[in-house]
This record gives structure tokens, sequence and C-alpha cells, in this order.
């Protein structure tokens, strides 16, 4: 799943990623976040790593990209 959060709001960007982990609290997940800024990008990571999966961090034509994968250890509720 692709989530092109370009524009979004940080904190609505949390709350969506949010119900997405609860969601899938036991099954293997694999998104891939496009953000405007290194600085989104970096919260972003270390908000799904908190979470208890995977994350990387890539540098495209004009925009970061946050892929996050795994299956988390802790669910959000």
């Amino acid at each position: 799943m692709v989530i092109d959060a370009r524009g979004t709001e940080s904190r609505e960007l949390f709350l969506r990623l949010r119900e997405i982990f609860a969601r899938n609290c036991t099954s293997e997940i694999s998104l891939e976040v496009l953000l405007s800024s290194r600085q989104e990008a970096k919260k972003t990571k270390a908000f799904a790593g908190m979470s208890g999966y995977r994350t990387a961090l890539d540098a495209g034509e004009g925009y970061y990209s946050v892929r996050i994968t795994g299956v988390s250890c802790r669910c959000i509720r």
C-alpha cells in the first residue's frame, strides 16, 4: 500500500498509521509513505519504529519515502 502524505499534517498521518497498525496488529504489513520533507520522513520512521515495525528511509526526486514492513509485537489500542 502506498500512502501519499505530501502536504498532510503529521498528526493526521500518525492517526491514519495508528489505525492501520491496530487493524493489522498480528498481520504482516508493507507500506510506503511518501513525504515532502526529510524531517517529516524521519518523524514517520521513528513513529513506525516505536510501534515495532522495520523501517527504511529513501530520498526520491522531490520527495522522501518511508517503507514500513513487518509484524508489530506491540498492538496499539
